[in-house]
This record gives C-alpha cells, sequence and structure tokens, in this order.
C-alpha cells in the first residue's frame, strides 16, 4: 500500500471514528468548581472549547458553584447537578488551568471510563500530581483514611497514553463516564482526616472510591494542559527544573533518567508560558515580576536604612543628665 492511500485510509477511519463520538448522544457537562472565580486565562480556554465542541455536535454546558472554600462540598454538589441532567460525560476543570480547544474531544474519543490528563503544580520542582493510593490497615481507625506515595517522574511513557496500576492523580483535567458516577455512592468526594489530624485530598479519596469499583484512570501526557502560577506551569517545567538541578549537581529534587528524545522534546525555559498563550501572559508575568523585585528592593532599602539607623544609635548614644545620672 502506498504511503498517500495509507494516509489517506488512516484519514478516513480517524474521520468516521470521530463521527460516531460526535452525535447527539455524547454530550459533557463541565464542572468548575471555584472559591474565588477563575482566572482570565481559563475563561478564554473555556469560551473556545464550548466554541469547538459546538460547532462539531457535542452538547456542551458548564457548572460552577462559586465562594465555597470546602472544595469536597463544592465537587459534590456538581456531582449532584451533573446527575440531574442526561449528559454522558461529566469533565472536571479546575478554575486555574489552560488547555487546547479540541483537548477534551480527544478525551472523549479515547471511549475509556475515566481519562485524565497530567497535570503539574505550580511551585518548584513542579512535579506531577500522581500518586500510587492505597487503602489503611487494620490498625487505622479512620474508616475513610488512605496512603498516597508520589509516582517518581520517568516510571511512566510521555509520548502514549498509559494506566498506572493502584493510582490517582487531582482532578484538575479529568473526563468520567456517566455510568461510573451513577454506580457510586455518596460522598464522592471527602476530605479525611489521617491519624495526625491532618487533610487528604479530596481528589486522591474520589481516584481511591474509582478504584475500588473495578475502574482505571488512563493518563493521557500527550494532551497538554497548563496550571496557572504568575505563568503557566507543565511537564516542561519540572524536565527543566531537573535538567537544571543534575546539571549544577544540586539535590534538591530527585532525577530520574529520562529518555534523552523526551527531554529534548519537552524542553524549555521552566518559567516560560505556553506557546498559544505568549502575547497573553508574558505582559502580565513580566508586571507580576516587576512588582514581586520592586517590592523586594524596597523590603532591602528599609531593612538597610533600619539597620543603618541602629548602628548610628550605637556609635552616638544619646547623652545622659546629671539628674538621670545620678537616678
Amino acid at each position: 500500500m502506498g504511503k498517500k492511500k495509507f494516509k489517506k485510509t488512516k484519514k478516513a477511519v480517524f474521520e468516521k471514528f470521530r463521527q460516531k463520538y460526535t452525535s447527539p448522544k455524547v454530550s459533557v457537562f463541565i464542572a468548575m468548581p471555584s472559591y474565588k472565580g477563575m482566572t482570565s486565562f481559563t475563561y478564554v480556554c473555556l469560551d473556545k472549547t464550548k466554541a469547538y465542541m459546538m460547532d462539531r455536535g457535542i452538547p456542551v454546558i458548564n457548572y460552577g458553584p462559586w465562594g465555597n472554600s470546602h472544595v469536597d462540598n463544592a465537587r459534590n454538589k456538581c456531582v449532584e447537578k451533573f446527575l440531574e441532567t442526561s449528559f454522558s460525560y461529566l469533565m472536571w476543570i479546575d478554575d486555574d488551568m489552560i488547555w487546547d480547544q479540541d483537548a477534551i474531544e480527544k478525551m472523549i474519543m479515547h471511549d475509556v471510563d475515566v481519562v485524565s490528563a497530567i497535570v503539574t503544580k505550580r511551585q518548584p520542582p513542579f512535579t506531577p500530581t500522581m500518586y500510587t493510593i492505597t487503602k489503611p490497615g487494620k490498625k487505622s481507625k479512620y474508616k475513610l483514611d488512605y496512603a498516597t506515595n508520589a509516582i517518581p517522574f520517568g516510571s511512566y511513557p510521555l509520548d502514549r497514553p498509559f494506566y498506572f496500576p493502584n493510582s490517582g492523580i487531582g482532578t484538575a483535567f479529568m473526563l468520567v463516564k456517566r455510568h461510573v458516577l451513577e454506580e457510586m455512592e455518596h460522598p464522592f468526594f471527602c476530605s479525611p482526616p489521617t491519624e495526625r489530624g491532618t487533610i487528604r485530598g479530596e481528589d486522591f479519596f474520589f481516584c481511591l472510591k474509582m478504584g475500588a469499583m473495578g475502574y482505571k484512570i488512563l493518563y493521557d501526557p500527550t494532551i497538554r494542559v497548563y496550571h496557572l502560577g504568575m505563568t503557566p506551569f507543565g511537564i516542561e517545567d519540572h524536565i527543566a527544573f531537573m535538567q537544571a538541578e543534575k546539571e549544577e549537581e544540586k539535590d534538591l529534587c530527585q532525577y530520574t533518567n529520562i529518555n534523552a528524545n523526551n527531554v529534548e522534546n519537552f524542553k524549555r525555559s521552566f518559567a516560560g508560558p505556553h506557546p498559544q498563550m505568549i502575547s497573553a501572559v508574558a505582559p502580565v508575568a513580566a508586571k507580576r515580576y516587576e512588582e514581586l523585585v520592586l517590592k523586594a528592593q524596597s523590603e532591602s532599602v528599609e531593612e538597610e536604612h533600619t539597620a543603618s539607623s541602629e548602628k548610628e544609635d550605637q556609635t552616638n548614644p544619646p547623652t545622659k543628665t546629671g539628674i538621670e545620672a545620678d537616678n
């Protein structure tokens, strides 16, 4: 088969598959719980995604309870609202994410029960929020307690979707089929206490419940999403941070062996914005950086002035009067 014919056949198969999952039977309920409101960049991504999917015949709505500081409660409300509708998918998106407009369509086309992009933290070393999740031992007095351990970066591929046994991830960009939530008992999300009294993440509790029901999460690192801090952060940032640590022979984070091609494909400035958002994000980031620098300089000048004043006071102590000397 010639190369042109192969490409044409492959394209025809893809189009047939796409049409199957862009029928009215497929619909997406986007849940975006937020305490202080979504970022303007997230709003732009949401608006573009809704327009893109509607153009392809995929009904989509978004729902987000605002001002609820109890994130597990807010997420439970989202699921309850979703189950009142007839939508076939629930899409979790955090209020500080950036993504491509076709990202959800790509997730739908996997046709699995649960699929998630790989989201990283916003602080160095920008670690992916992937953990192994295990139920507590018999000694634990908390029925809802569980144990989490970070999955070493480099122990999974970055160029294709994969499953990882007994694992979970933050629900910042996750697509779930309706029947999974219909079968799940309430509460869907919970922040149980540990034996030390600290609180565990509600999203890992959700992943634990899905795992107990026999559902696995398909992780797709090819669906690129970014977590907004001062600028958007993603896998590239974690790789670049580890590269810098390796080159400078520091031990601030553990460096794992990564395929050289992967590093080269993902490598970029680990504080750099997503290429598609650079025109919008860069000026904001630069302004914020300038504000932080000016604040730091101001504090430094103030500290120097205070230190100088104290030194001057010690060098020239106040002259005591005779009355003070007598006392």
